[in-house]
Order: structure tokens, then C-alpha cells, then sequence
């Protein structure tokens, strides 16, 4: 059976985390899925829970940053809707069925943001805005719409590939709102991995700008045509 849902994480020797994540998505995801786990790990996860063929690992060796492990996983993705999570979160009840009920009836939406809460608090929910404009740092599209814009672009290590995601969907003519009632837990750690990734922010964000700012006008008009995003939920 084609699963109604691929979910996509990248996840780097961080098995506590990683173990949370899975469990949290065996209890809270009603429809069918598949979990496809891209591991760039120096040693195997530690992993908890029980064999089940709706859950995959691949390699990420030699690990080449966030963008080429997603990428992987994007690629490997059977279902209808496709949506991308990091290991250090925890879905909420009912986060499944919400993102494909909303998606299914709201076809203008291109990619639908998903609300989290920092620090693993139960409030307040938010999504983000860079540059006027609403991403999605947890984000749910189709299959057929990641595949015709390419997912996330080549030039990125790590910070900002959901930021030029997002902006493709917008020069798409689509745009992003929150999905209610979809929402997820957010428990971020600082370990080594983190601390050499936002090294590399700053470039990866001068890269994004480089590439998209001389488009933002297009953006905005595609944005001010539809429903406008809620940031908090």
C-alpha cells in the first residue's frame, strides 16, 4: 500500500533523541506511513523500538551536511505528501491526519508549515518568517511538487535549505500557511554536530540571498493572493 505520508529526518549519533522521535511518531501517526531515517552516524543508532517495514535507514556516508542527507531521503520517498522533521522533535497527537486533511482540501497551499514549540514547552506554537515571508522549518508538500522544484538546492550545507524551499514554492505561484492543529514539540541540543553546522550558517545564508533576494517582488505579489499565514497557534 502506498503510504498516505513520507516522513524525512537526518539524524547524527544522537540516539536518545532519535529514540524519542520514532516513538513519538509510532504513537501519534493514524494514517499509513513511511519513516525513511537518513543516518550519518560513526556508530548505529541505539534503537528501541521493534522491526517494522514502514521504517528505513539509510547511509549518509560520507556525510556531506543536511542538505545531501534530506535530499536522500526525498528521494526515497513513495507516499503522496512528504514532509521533513528533525530527530530532535516529538509529533502530537493527531499531526498526521491534520497536515493531509488540510493539504487534500487547501490546493493553493504549496507546502503547509507545521506549529512547534521550542524548548519542548507546550506553548506558545509558532512558524517563522524571514524576509516578510512565512516558511516552514517543519514543512509538509506533495511528492510531485518537491520533485518538480527540486527540493533543497545544492549550494546549501544547512541553514536555510527550508528557507529556499519555501521560496520556490512561492515563485511556484503556491504559498505557505500554518496547518492547524498540526503541531510538534521542538527539544533543540548543542551538541558538536550543531556547533560545526552553525559555523556555517552565515555562508549558507549569503548563498540563499545571492541566489533569490532580486526575486523577492514576485514572492510578495504570490503571497498577498492568498490567505495570509498565521504565525502563532
Amino acid at each position: 500500500m502506498i503510504p498516505e505520508l513520507s516522513i524525512i529526518i537526518g539524524t547524527v549519533d544522537r540516539p536518545l533523541h532519535l529514540n524519542r522521535f520514532v516513538q513519538s511518531i509510532i504513537d501519534h501517526t493514524d494514517i499509513p506511513f513511511e519513516l525513511i531515517i537518513v543516518d550519518g552516524g560513526d556508530k548505529p543508532a541505539n534503537l528501541s523500538w521493534d522491526n517494522r517495514n514502514n521504517i528505513k535507514i539509510i547511509e549518509d556516508k560520507p556525510r556531506a551536511g543536511y542538505r545531501q542527507a534530506y535530499n536522500k531521503g526525498f528521494a526515497a520517498a513513495t507516499g503522496k505528501y512528504v514532509v521533513f522533521l528533525n530527530d530532535d522533535v516529538e509529533v502530537m497527537r493527531s499531526w498526521a491526519i491534520e497536515a493531509v486533511r488540510f493539504m487534500d482540501a487547501n490546493k493553493w497551499c504549496g507546502m503547509g508549515a507545521i506549529y512547534f514549540s521550542e524548548n519542548g514547552q507546550g506553548g506558545p506554537f509558532q512558524i517563522r518568517e524571514w524576509l516578510q515571508l512565512p516558511y516552514a522549518n517543519f514543512g509538509v508538500i506533495s511528492k510531485e511538487l518537491g520533485n518538480r522544484l527540486g527540493w533543497f538546492d545544492d549550494y546549501i550545507y544547512t541553514y536555510g535549505a527550508d528557507n529556499s524551499l519555501s521560496f520556490k514554492v512561492f515563485l511556484a505561484g503556491k504559498t505557505i500557511v500554518g496547518i492547524p492543529n498540526c503541531k510538534v514539540l521542538h527539544n533543540p541540543i548543542m551538541d558538536a554536530n550543531k556547533t560545526a553546522n552553525l559555523e556555517k550558517q552565515p555562508t549558507d545564508a549569503r548563498n540563499i540571498l545571492t541566489k533569490y533576494r532580486h526575486r523577492l517582488p514576485e514572492m510578495y505579489d504570490t503571497y498577498r493572493m492568498y490567505p495570509r499565514a498565521q504565525m502563532f497557534a
